[in-house]
């Protein structure tokens, strides 16, 4: 076989799509795939590096903030089930 054909697959509208790449190697294949995905998603063009905040560091300073009767419980809910899930997004 002197032309592999390499299938990749991406998200594309929430539906895993599988096409072939038309990509000599694998590697290639595999960078043709996240850019094909990132498009897909409208993320188009090259991300610039984001110094903003995490979501764990800025929930941290407001769970500091809280006065309410209830600051304990949501505290601890807040690092029990937000931080967990969102701890490294930036906002």
């Amino acid at each position: 076989m002197d032309k592999p054909n390499w299938y990749v697959g991406y998200r594309e509208n929430g539906r895993w799509v599988y096409k072939p790449s038309q990509q000599p190697t694998k590697a290639q294949a595999k960078r043709w795939s996240r850019i094909e995905g990132r498009v897909s998603r409208g993320h188009v063009g090259i991300d610039e590096p984001d110094d903003s905040p995490t979501f764990k560091v800025l929930f941290e300073q407001f769970s500091e903030g809280l006065t309410n009767r209830n600051a304990a419980d949501d505290r601890s809910r807040g690092k029990r089930h937000v931080v967990p899930k969102f701890a490294r997004m930036r906002l």
